[in-house]
């Protein structure tokens, strides 16, 4: 469903029902008045439906020239923002993440043995390469695999 904003004429297919704020102005988004979309409302109804309704949206008295004007400033602005806030708690999590450690020498240098290097291990040497079979981790430092 499409909505406008009445202050900064900031027009969106918004897909979740009832009310939504717009990501500029922080103000209600309205229902796109059905004269300019289609009957199905997913499209405007012609080529220059979107720029009548923005004609209509600026003759309006709740129309401000300086948000609109602004309006894709701000919402690169608070992109950006979200994707540093994003990235921030990546890393963080990163940092905090569970670190394996080896039970032999306590080394954090620790890598995971890959599933096909346990298959190529038992179809080469048969019942003997099945030792790494149930092991998931060797150790960088010492060899150890548990």
């Amino acid at each position: 469903m499409f909505k406008y904003c009445k202050k900064c004429a900031y027009i969106a297919n918004i897909k979740t029902e009832g009310k939504a704020l717009c990501p500029a102005c922080e103000t209600e988004l309205f229902p796109v008045p059905g004269e300019y979309l289609t009957a199905t409302g997913f499209m405007f109804r012609s080529p220059d439906g979107k720029e009548r309704l923005l004609d209509m949206i600026k003759q309006g008295q709740d129309f401000d020239s300086d948000s609109y004007g602004m309006r894709d400033d701000i919402i690169a602005g608070k992109a950006s923002q979200r994707k540093a806030q994003v990235d921030e708690m990546v890393e963080e999590y990163r940092n905090a993440e569970f670190h394996v450690t080896c039970p032999i020498c306590r080394s954090h240098n620790v890598g995971k043995i890959s599933n096909v290097g346990k298959v190529v291990k038992v179809g080469a040497f048969g019942i003997l390469g099945a030792g790494d079979i149930g092991k998931i981790y060797k150790c960088r430092a010492c060899g150890y695999r548990f």
